[in-house]
């Protein structure tokens, strides 16, 4: 039980961090329109109940023909699969929602931070070093 608990946190980092990272990032870009929409859709799922989630998951990944990711393997040309019967496919599960339930914190977390960064690279010029550099040399001599 110790050792799936540590390897459950370290796939969890190594997905709940570059990922949301990334989504933050993409926020920032001018290619994204409508920032605001996709900050409350990204949101949404962390605002959902664990137990609503759970549920959703569990139907989404039956093993009978009538779960949807075993209808999409059907549609592929591919057999069933027990998703939640098998170790690897059960990992996949359990890590999509954790992704699905957590993500959306960690990426309105790391927003802030982005969105920080973008505006000093913006307003960060050559222009704007030669005037600060000026100002300080400004107050340099009127302190002297």
């Amino acid at each position: 039980a110790v050792f799936n608990s540590v390897e459950y946190m370290l796939l969890t980092l190594i997905l709940l961090i570059p990922i949301p990272m990334m989504l933050a990032v993409l926020m920032e870009s001018r290619l994204t329109k409508a920032k605001g929409v996709w900050k409350v859709i990204m949101y949404i799922p962390a605002l959902t109940s664990v137990v609503i989630s759970g549920m959703l998951f569990r139907l989404m990944f039956s093993e009978g023909d009538n779960g949807q990711m075993n209808q999409l393997m059907h549609l592929l040309g591919n057999a069933s699969i027990p998703w939640l019967k098998e170790k690897t496919t059960g990992w996949i599960a359990l890590l999509l929602l954790c992704i699905h339930e957590k993500g959306g914190t960690c990426f309105i977390d790391l927003l802030p931070s982005f969105t920080v960064i973008y505006h000093l690279v913006k307003d960060f010029s050559l222009c704007n070093i030669y005037y600060y550099s000026l100002a300080l040399q400004m107050k340099l001599k009127d302190n002297s």
